[in-house]
């Protein structure tokens, strides 16, 4: 099994302003919001019940991969605590039936290599964090990413991976080793392998943020409903701007959703 280095908590501290994948996502939704964020940082994070979900569902996982091969299969299910309620309890059990089919398949390469595995590129000022890596044989590893939304958004986990994809060759240990893409969804019980974003298609991605904030250049993501004058998106209305913000930050006075 591979071992992997070790990011201290002084080094990912020290690289706290360099992107992540959440940045690039962030900005492509609204470039308004990545300034109140990560620039003015002014927008507090808040959390919601899916978000809470799905930190329970990683923490579980981490902490049951960790320690499942000690104990026999039969007893993995009594690793639920009963504190998990009615929405929670189906997704463990599938993920657990799951990791035991794993096991009894190849018990060698069972437990993961890395779990929310921390990982700085200098070079280009990136850093993220993998949920978790498997090694499926001795050639090749598995990225897994945990997902536990109600749908499974193709484009954008296609774009994490790419930007996976980037840190991983800063891995030294891993380097020669045929990559793997995995999204875990345990709320749609699925398992679904991605080939990730091309690299160009990622440092494109990268570089308009820096040039947005080189040249303090954020446009909004939402638009003016001339009927009622208020600001949404396509699907959904927005709290974050004002119509003034929109005129302050970008110019817009009509500016309309496309």
């Amino acid at each position: 099994m591979i071992t992997l280095p070790v990011c201290t908590d002084e080094e990912w501290e020290n690289a706290g302003d360099f992107l992540s994948k959440s940045r690039l996502s962030l900005f492509q939704f609204c470039g308004i919001k990545y300034r109140k964020q990560y620039i003015e940082k002014c927008l507090p994070y808040e959390s919601s019940h899916a978000s809470s979900i799905g930190l329970r569902y990683h923490q579980f996982m981490e902490i049951f991969m960790a320690v499942a091969h000690k104990y026999p299969t039969e007893q993995w299910m009594s690793f639920i605590h009963p504190d998990f309620n009615e929405e929670e309890r189906p997704m463990l059990e599938w993920s657990i039936k799951r990791e035991i089919e794993r096991y009894n398949a190849n018990p060698k390469y069972f437990t993961p290599i890395a779990f929310e595995y921390r990982i700085i590129d200098y070079e280009h000022k990136l850093r993220g964090i993998i949920d978790r890596i498997d090694q499926d044989d001795e050639n090749t590893i598995n990225i897994i990413e945990y997902k536990s939304t109600q749908s499974i958004n193709k484009q954008k986990l296609q774009m994490e991976f790419g930007f996976y994809d980037i840190l991983l060759d800063c891995i030294d240990e891993l380097q020669g080793m045929k990559r793997i893409y995995t999204v875990i969804n345990p709320r749609l019980q699925k398992v679904v392998s991605f080939n990730p974003s091309r690299r160009s298609t990622i440092f494109k991605k990268v570089q308009a943020i820096y040039d947005a904030i080189e040249n303090n250049e954020f446009r909004p993501a939402c638009g003016l409903d001339v009927d009622t004058f208020t600001l949404g998106y396509a699907t959904s209305f927005c709290s974050i701007c004002s119509l003034e913000e929109i005129a302050e930050y970008n110019g817009l006075i009509n500016y309309r959703v496309q």
